[in-house]
Protein backbone atom coordinates (compact mmCIF):
# COMPACT_ATOMS: atom_id res chain seq x y z
CA UNK A 1 0.00 0.00 0.00
CA UNK A 2 1.43 3.38 -0.95
CA UNK A 3 1.91 5.39 2.20
CA UNK A 4 0.55 2.51 4.27
CA UNK A 5 3.73 1.95 6.23
CA UNK A 6 4.20 5.66 6.90
CA UNK A 7 0.61 5.99 8.08
CA UNK A 8 1.03 2.97 10.33
CA UNK A 9 4.22 4.43 11.82
CA UNK A 10 2.51 7.77 12.46
CA UNK A 11 -0.46 6.05 14.11
CA UNK A 12 1.93 4.07 16.32
CA UNK A 13 3.73 7.29 17.25
CA UNK A 14 0.49 9.03 18.18
CA UNK A 15 -0.49 6.00 20.27
CA UNK A 16 2.85 6.10 22.12
CA UNK A 17 2.39 9.80 22.87
CA UNK A 18 -1.08 9.17 24.29
CA UNK A 19 0.32 6.28 26.34
CA UNK A 20 3.07 8.58 27.63
CA UNK A 21 0.47 11.10 28.80
CA UNK A 22 -1.25 8.35 30.79
CA UNK A 23 2.10 7.24 32.21
CA UNK A 24 2.89 10.78 33.28
CA UNK A 25 -0.43 10.95 35.12
CA UNK A 26 0.50 7.70 36.88
CA UNK A 27 3.94 9.04 37.84
CA UNK A 28 5.81 6.66 35.51
CA UNK A 29 8.17 9.33 34.22
CA UNK A 30 10.93 7.11 32.85
CA UNK A 31 8.51 5.06 30.76
CA UNK A 32 6.71 8.20 29.62
CA UNK A 33 9.88 9.91 28.41
CA UNK A 34 10.88 6.85 26.40
CA UNK A 35 7.46 6.67 24.80
CA UNK A 36 7.45 10.39 24.05
CA UNK A 37 10.82 10.09 22.29
CA UNK A 38 9.70 7.07 20.28
CA UNK A 39 6.34 8.66 19.54
CA UNK A 40 7.84 11.85 18.15
CA UNK A 41 10.30 9.84 16.06
CA UNK A 42 7.33 8.08 14.44
CA UNK A 43 4.88 11.01 14.45
CA UNK A 44 7.00 14.16 14.14
CA UNK A 45 3.92 16.30 13.43
CA UNK A 46 2.47 15.59 16.88
CA UNK A 47 2.63 19.07 18.44
CA UNK A 48 1.46 18.10 21.90
CA UNK A 49 4.03 15.32 22.27
CA UNK A 50 6.83 17.55 21.02
CA UNK A 51 5.96 20.35 23.43
CA UNK A 52 5.60 17.93 26.33
CA UNK A 53 8.98 16.33 25.72
CA UNK A 54 10.62 19.74 25.33
CA UNK A 55 9.22 20.70 28.75
CA UNK A 56 10.90 17.68 30.29
CA UNK A 57 14.19 18.36 28.55
CA UNK A 58 14.19 22.00 29.67
CA UNK A 59 12.88 21.34 33.19
CA UNK A 60 13.76 18.21 35.15
CA UNK A 61 16.54 17.07 32.79
CA UNK A 62 18.09 20.55 32.55
CA UNK A 63 18.94 19.98 28.89
CA UNK A 64 17.86 23.22 27.26
CA UNK A 65 19.95 22.25 24.22
CA UNK A 66 17.82 19.15 23.60
CA UNK A 67 14.61 21.11 24.13
CA UNK A 68 15.78 23.79 21.70
CA UNK A 69 16.70 21.24 19.02
CA UNK A 70 13.39 19.43 19.45
CA UNK A 71 11.36 22.63 19.14
CA UNK A 72 13.32 23.98 16.17
CA UNK A 73 13.05 20.61 14.39
CA UNK A 74 9.28 20.83 14.77
CA UNK A 75 9.02 24.24 13.13
CA UNK A 76 8.48 22.94 9.57
CA UNK A 77 5.41 21.04 10.79
CA UNK A 78 3.95 23.87 12.87
CA UNK A 79 5.01 27.13 11.24
CA UNK A 80 1.40 28.32 11.06
CA UNK A 81 0.41 27.18 14.55
CA UNK A 82 0.36 30.23 16.83
CA UNK A 83 0.56 28.19 20.03
CA UNK A 84 3.66 26.36 18.82
CA UNK A 85 5.34 29.54 17.61
CA UNK A 86 4.67 31.26 20.95
CA UNK A 87 6.20 28.34 22.85
CA UNK A 88 9.22 28.17 20.55
CA UNK A 89 10.01 31.87 20.58
CA UNK A 90 9.32 32.29 24.31
CA UNK A 91 11.72 29.45 25.01
CA UNK A 92 14.42 30.88 22.72
CA UNK A 93 14.05 34.36 24.21
CA UNK A 94 14.32 32.92 27.71
CA UNK A 95 17.64 31.37 26.66
CA UNK A 96 18.66 34.71 25.14
CA UNK A 97 19.07 33.07 21.75
CA UNK A 98 18.50 36.35 19.90
CA UNK A 99 20.34 35.30 16.75
CA UNK A 100 18.28 32.10 16.52
CA UNK A 101 15.06 34.09 17.05
CA UNK A 102 16.01 36.48 14.25
CA UNK A 103 16.92 33.63 11.90
CA UNK A 104 13.74 31.66 12.57
CA UNK A 105 11.53 34.74 12.40
CA UNK A 106 12.89 35.52 8.95
CA UNK A 107 12.27 31.90 7.95
CA UNK A 108 8.67 31.90 9.18
CA UNK A 109 7.80 35.25 7.66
Amino acid sequence: LPGGYAAMQEARGNFLIELAKEQLSAGKFGEAIGNLRQGIARAPKNREGRLLLAQFFAGPFQRADLAQNLLVEGLPFHRENTEYLKALFAFLLQLQEDAEVALLTAEVL
